[in-house]
């Protein structure tokens, strides 16, 4: 049958090649499938573009291919380009923080010697280290003054039912909030 000695896709063999290929082909399909999104295209249009690309390209295209599976390829590209970016932030981050690791390094003898530019130029360093980490708290913001929101905006931001605001749309409402947390209306 061709396929003796060739079960489980080994490298070279028979099953191999094709499911590279399919593997390959299905890398490139999505990869038109992403850059004519990115253009703008619907993806009815889309769909229409990549049965012509296909048939220019000489590719088997899923059975059926559809508006949803250029959706799922459009969303699988974008998670990989997403993981990537991730992976890039990551490196860079650690190479960030090797480097102050090295400025920190090098100043440290002479800051605890006592010479206080290097004490404040650590205490930056570590600063920036801990903005880098998410170490420091968030900052605390305090409002003053008074929100007027119409009835819809109110039911918005309560998730309630209309039949549970005892008001009418279009009227308005003042809520004022002090520094203690206070409400009044």
């Amino acid at each position: 049958m061709g396929l003796k000695g060739n079960v489980g896709g080994r490298p070279g063999s028979p099953i191999s090649q094709r499911t590279s290929g399919r593997k390959i082909a299905t890398a490139k399909r999505r990869q038109v499938v992403l850059q004519s999104r990115l253009a703008g295209y619907p993806f009815t249009k889309i769909v229409g573009k990549i049965y012509e690309w296909a048939r220019n390209e000489n590719i088997e295209l899923p059975k059926n291919y559809n508006e949803l599976q250029a959706c799922q390829d459009v969303t699988r590209e974008l998670d990989k380009l997403h993981a990537t970016n991730q992976e890039m932030a990551s490196r860079m981050l650690d190479l960030e923080l090797e480097r102050l690791d090295y400025l920190q390094t090098s100043l440290w003898q002479e800051a605890l010697k006592g010479d206080e530019r290097k004490t404040d130029r650590i205490l930056k360093i570590m600063e920036r280290r801990s903005k880098y980490m998410g170490l420091d708290a968030p900052v605390k913001t305090e409002l003053e003054g008074s929100l007027r929101l119409t009835v819809k905006d109110l039911h918005a931001l309560l998730n309630e039912d209309e039949d549970e605001i005892l008001l009418d749309p279009g009227d308005e409402i003042e809520i004022e909030a002090d520094n203690d947390n206070e409400v009044s209306e």
